[in-house]
């Protein structure tokens, strides 16, 4: 099974006859990759995390590749008391690692991403 994750030709609108959020993306994303999505309001940024964690469809064009993805929502409940690295480890719990290995992990990638400073902070503040 190929790892990669592969975008091709995707587009993406909402309604039947909405606008197009997202149209011709072409991506491949490696494992073990970081990969920052950035653009003004309103360009396709939360739609195409969406599509890239699966939790969407995409109206045209193919994702191919089943790699093991999580998904962090851009708006947190305030009712989930998680901080940053209690949802992280609480992720690896579910991927199969012990409590002890998933808090490590959480740890070293809030180091990768920069975010040390924010692990005590509640998901929903951040």
């Amino acid at each position: 099974m190929h790892r990669d994750l592969r975008l091709t030709a995707v587009g993406r609108r909402y309604g039947v006859r909405g606008p197009w959020v997202l149209r011709g993306v072409d991506l491949t994303i490696a494992p073990g990759t970081l990969t920052r999505i950035e653009g003004a309001n309103g360009t396709g940024k939360s739609t195409l995390l969406r599509l890239l964690a699966r939790l969407d469809a995409p109206t045209e064009g193919r994702i191919t590749g089943r790699p093991r993805t999580a998904y962090v929502p851009e708006r947190f409940p305030s009712a989930l008391p998680f901080t940053a690295a209690g949802y992280l480890t609480r992720l690896g719990t579910v991927h199969g690692l012990s409590r002890a290995s998933a808090a490590r992990a959480a740890g070293a990638w809030l180091e990768r991403f920069g975010a040390a400073a924010y692990a005590g902070t509640p998901m929903a503040r951040l």
